[in-house]
């Protein structure tokens, strides 16, 4: 017989197919639950510290706020800051007093000697006083250094030999005007003690230090035996190809080698005509080495081409405190006229450099912005109030203005404000074509912006306070300038930064 199968016992449907002891499924599911509230409770708390976090940047934003409210109320309300007519004579005569002692200075020789061997002639004496004569009115300006020599100069009478010497002696008291070194030495000099590793700019301890107003003078035997350059510069090329990587060959010294007939303190004008346009470029700065070099190695050629009477100013504050662009360029354009008749200044960012030498530099009529189409921005203008990049801007314009707002701490904005200035005062801003108004942008990491709150804060404010904030409200203690190869550089400290707008 065949043996008899076993009957398999049958199974309840609540058995379970494997051990499972009821403990170890409990645990399992407690931890499960642990997991899932500790997710829960990471995702509650992180919301709740961002939030704590933006209520106390909200908080500080606020008080922040409030500060610049009070410290723009003040500015209203300080009655010692002159109007801008007032500043403009205030500047004016500042500037005649350097221009009568660059004529002293020029006309004496042996000047190392000492002033008691030194005794200008009665030409340059008419001329100093000629100047002085016609000087702004000074009445109720205010006290200023400046305007006391020329009072003092005024009461001089230079029929007399002592009194002769007493004006020679008034305008060089306090060795305010010694002479810096020749241009052979600025050159050699910096060419042999340059480090190109070093991104600050700071004064070369081989020159002479003394703060000094560059001169670049044009005869009168020069000016009426040329003719003036022709209205439309014959050697320009048009669009060119432009490398803005900075090369390990290129070099200050390199870029000053490929342009032998620029002078100390990066200036220029052509030989075989008069330049009907006389320009000061003036470009910020801060630890952008690189940039300032590639800038200047395509720049230079750039105004030559265009027959430009020009110089470069790099101005750089002093310090790692927060960047004031616009302050420093106030400064620039202040100093800029202490050194020269310049017709009309250029406001140059340091990274963008120019396609196109049809791109002129010459003076406009109307406030120029230059930088139009920037390849970052796939050539296009942004927004139509948009002034920022290269801005060129006659004298008597920047002086209706005020100048920039001294009050754009950081990064943005304050081009901004001047775009505002020039429309409410009823000038225009005109822009070259886009096909010829080209830069490059030299590729740099972007810096954090001011607070959008705080941008627009002062800009809705701007026109409100353009006459109270601006040339006419400036400070700063000049450091030195100093003549390089390609550029003047000048060294200043614009102060701290006021409460609420760090």
């Amino acid at each position: 017989m065949p043996p008899r199968k076993k009957k398999r016992a049958v199974r309840s449907q609540n058995d379970c197919e494997w051990p499972c002891p009821p403990l170890l499924l409990i645990i399992l599911l407690l931890v499960f639950f642990i997991l899932a509230l500790s997710q829960v409770m990471l995702v509650h708390n992180t919301k709740y510290i961002d939030q704590q976090r933006k209520m106390r940047d909200w908080r500080s934003i606020q008080a922040e706020l409030r500060e610049m409210d009070r410290s723009m109320r003040a500015l209203l309300l300080d009655k010692s800051i002159p109007s801008i007519d007032v500043n403009r004579k205030i500047l004016q005569n500042e500037v005649n007093a350097h221009k009568i002692a660059a004529m002293i200075e020029e006309a004496s020789s042996g000047l190392s000697r000492g002033i008691s061997n030194v005794m200008p002639n009665d030409t340059v004496i008419a001329d100093a006083m000629t100047i002085a004569n016609k000087s702004a009115n000074i009445q109720d300006l205010g006290p200023s250094g400046n305007i006391d020599l020329l009072n003092d100069i005024k009461n001089i009478n230079t029929t007399k030999e002592n009194d002769k010497f007493s004006l020679f002696q008034l305008l060089f008291r306090g060795g305010h005007f010694n002479r810096t070194a020749n241009a052979a030495g600025f050159r050699t000099n910096f060419l042999n003690n340059s480090d190109e590793n070093n991104n600050s700019l700071q004064p070369d301890l081989n020159l002479n230090h003394s703060v000094t107003w560059p001169q670049v003078r044009h005869d009168v035997k020069y000016k009426h035996s040329l003719e003036y350059c022709p209205s439309v510069p014959p050697n320009l090329v048009g669009a060119t190809r432009v490398d803005v990587t900075h090369n390990a060959n290129l070099s200050m010294n390199e870029i000053v080698r490929q342009n032998p007939e620029v002078l100390p303190g990066g200036a220029w004008r052509p030989r075989d005509c008069v330049a009907r346009h006389r320009v000061a470029v003036i470009i910020p700065y801060r630890d952008r080495l690189e940039h300032l070099i590639v800038l200047l190695s395509h720049l230079h050629p750039v105004l030559q081409r265009q027959q430009l009477d020009y110089r470069v100013i790099v101005v750089e504050q002093t310090g790692n405190d927060t960047f004031n662009k616009a302050r420093l360029m106030n400064l620039a354009f202040v100093e800029g006229l202490k050194m020269y008749n310049f017709q009309c200044f250029v406001f140059h960012d340091v990274d963008l450099v120019p396609e196109d030498d049809r791109n002129m530099y010459s003076c406009p009529v109307m406030p120029r912005h230059m930088s139009v189409a920037i390849d970052e921005m796939g050539y296009k203008l942004a927004y139509e109030e948009l002034v920022g990049g290269v801005l060129n801007m006659r004298v008597e314009h920047f002086q209706r203005v005020n100048g920039y707002s001294n009050l754009y701490w950081g990064w943005g904005a304050e081009d901004d404000d001047m775009a505002y200035r020039i429309m409410h005062v009823g000038l225009k801003i005109t822009r070259p074509p886009t096909a010829i108004a080209r830069y490059k942008m030299i590729r740099h990491v972007k810096r954090k912006p001011v607070d959008w709150r705080k941008r627009t804060r002062l800009l809705r404010t701007g026109t409100r306070r353009f006459h109270m904030d601006g040339l006419n409200s400036l400070t700063y203690n000049l450091v030195s300038i100093q003549q390089r190869p390609l550029f003047t550089h000048v060294m200043a400290d614009i102060g701290k930064v006021p409460k609420g707008f760090s």
